[in-house]
């Protein structure tokens, strides 16, 4: 069952099936390469985490959602939106992305990125987005300034990556990203996440 789709992609919920999936693409070290944290849990340990947060993504109002991202030719898991930091009454998220390393550096990552911002405001109706961003992350970060995200500062040594403590940049976005003349909304048209 998809949630929704764009040009290139459907967007469904995670499936037991997908538990190796997430899980191989966790372990590598090149997909996972500006996500925070290390990678050293055992598969079992990643296996328990994905299985918890696959039966949380499937409740009427999860604290957590992971949905899966899906080439709509050939069928591909190419990636995920994880929204980590769910506030129903506050109508804020946290959202994170991620895309599988052998499709970067294509049109996948932007439409992901505003296919998760479309389902979080027209799906969910939140209001307020975040990410938190390695300082690294120079595409990601420009990515979220174009369609008009805020850098809202920078959390010094926040996480740990590498075998080191690195800086984590936090961005915003609100409603005014879906309005009729947003940057948003003309990508999203581009992308046919209108459908």
């Amino acid at each position: 069952m998809y949630i929704t789709q764009s040009k290139n992609i459907f967007v469904r919920l995670p499936l037991s099936d997908d538990i190796t999936k997430l899980t191989e693409w966790y372990r590598n070290a090149e997909h996972m390469e500006y996500v925070s944290g290390n990678t050293f849990y055992s598969s079992k340990m990643l296996r328990e985490v994905f299985n918890k947060t696959i039966s949380c993504s499937h409740k009427s109002f999860p604290d957590e959602l992971l949905l899966i991202c899906e080439l709509k030719n050939g069928g591909d898991e190419i990636g995920y939106i994880y929204y980590p930091k769910i506030n129903w009454l506050g109508r804020s998220a946290e959202i994170q992305i991620a895309l599988d390393s052998s499709y970067r550096n294509k049109i996948y990552g932007i439409e992901i990125a505003l296919l998760s911002f479309y389902i979080a405001y027209r799906s969910f109706n939140i209001k307020s987005l975040y990410m938190m961003i390695l300082s690294e992350n120079v595409k990601m970060k420009r990515m979220l300034q174009r369609v008009n995200f805020r850098h809202c500062g920078t959390l010094k040594q926040h996480t740990y990556k590498n075998d080191k403590m690195v800086d984590v940049e936090v961005y915003q976005g609100g409603v005014e990203l879906m309005s009729a003349t947003s940057n948003m909304t003309r990508f999203a048209r581009v992308y046919n996440l209108y459908e």
